[in-house]
């Protein structure tokens, strides 16, 4: 606004409208300059800001086959999530429940057993509208995840999910050998 105030003395051609115009503009650039530069500081100094967000999960619709009863989830993995710093065999998803593509920076992950999971990475899972709770608990951060209790609806999972992987992913405690699966096999 003072820029613009500054620019009527120069249309009616008052004498010194020159040097005002030129003040004002230099005021007002050194003005925002230091302003802007050391806001951040003294807001950290001060203790008055907070970390990001969490990013939320994104559904992405699947509109080209027409009425599917099943989404599209994106998750993002953050430090303290059950998932980082495993293997995918190791996240205990319910059974029918798919990790299609895994992104990590600019590069696709293809999906294996094998995959190591990172902070960082961005998840794909293809799931039914009823396991999205028990998905996210897997995904959560550790800290989160403590503070909700397990969903109510039945959980499916695979034969040979191991007692560790149930434990890890959803908190769930059982009086059987870590090592075991849930088919009894070792």
């Amino acid at each position: 606004m003072p820029i613009i105030l500054a620019i009527y003395p120069l249309i009616y051609g008052l004498p010194g409208a020159s040097l005002i115009f030129s003040v004002v503009f230099f005021v007002v650039l050194i003005s925002a300059t230091i302003q802007g530069s050391t806001l951040p500081w003294i807001a950290r100094a001060l203790g008055l800001t907070q970390p990001p967000p969490a990013t939320p999960a994104a559904t992405l619709e699947i509109t080209a086959l027409g009425d599917v009863d099943a989404d599209i989830v994106e998750y993002q993995l953050g430090d303290t999530s059950r998932a980082s710093g495993r293997r995918l065999s190791q996240m205990a998803l319910p059974d029918g429940t798919v990790l299609e593509m895994i992104t990590r920076g600019n590069n696709v992950i293809p999906p294996r057993g094998s995959t190591f999971l990172y902070a960082g990475d961005h998840l794909f899972i293809v799931m039914k509208h009823d396991v999205r709770e028990f998905v996210d608990l897997v995904c959560s951060g550790v800290a989160e995840a403590n503070h909700y209790e397990l969903p109510t609806s039945e959980l499916k999972l695979k034969g040979y999910t191991k007692v560790a992987d149930l434990k890890h992913s959803y908190g769930i405690e059982l009086s059987a050998n870590d090592n075991l699966s849930l088919d009894g096999s070792r």
